[in-house]
């Protein structure tokens, strides 16, 4: 039995290794024309390594845009979760998690646009993300907007043509 208990727990860290190992690497997203690869880094600190992540956009050996969304004490950065490309190629949209675990019911999504060259937080346009996107066509995205007249954590779907939107968010109107 203790022989049994021995090679199993080898058998745990030995997988614990590995799977740390591969948790090591950079994840990559290459455009669908193969252009430009988006690469995201693990840049937290200590045991907080894979909570906070750098991103940068290549084409070719060249860096198009890189946002790091580390912070100071390895607590209050951000960390992508997932990207896609849109099915043209034109934009990378994502999103992220906080790495103290503030907000869980946040997910905060990002998009990259291929022509300006330019990251915009898509918040700033629908308001706050409160679940994981999809792309359902060839420039947009869907989105879930929490909505604070349903109760919570309910949230409205929203898809938006990435095509129009501009360089800065509207204007707030106040009060709002």
């Amino acid at each position: 039995m203790k022989k049994y208990l021995a090679i199993t727990a080898f058998g745990l860290i030995l997988l614990a290794v590995v799977f740390s190992r591969a948790d090591a690497k950079n994840r990559v997203y290459y455009s669908p024309d193969r252009k430009v690869r988006v690469v995201i880094v693990p840049v937290g600190k200590g045991i907080h390594k894979f909570d906070e992540t750098r991103l940068d956009i290549l084409q070719g050996r060249r860096v198009v845009r890189s946002r790091d969304f580390s912070s100071d004490d390895g607590q209050h950065g951000e960390a992508v979760r997932r990207g896609a490309w849109t099915e043209d190629g034109q934009y990378f949209i994502f999103n992220t998690t906080y790495s103290g675990g503030h907000q869980p019911w946040h997910l905060p999504t990002y998009f990259f646009d291929r022509s300006r060259e330019k990251i915009f937080s898509l918040e700033d346009y629908v308001g706050p993300i409160s679940r994981d996107f999809f792309v359902p066509g060839h420039d947009s995205v869907c989105v879930f907007v929490l909505n604070p007249k349903k109760k919570f954590p309910a949230a409205d779907s929203v898809v938006v043509d990435l095509r129009t939107l501009p360089d800065g968010p509207p204007a707030r109107q106040p009060g709002k």
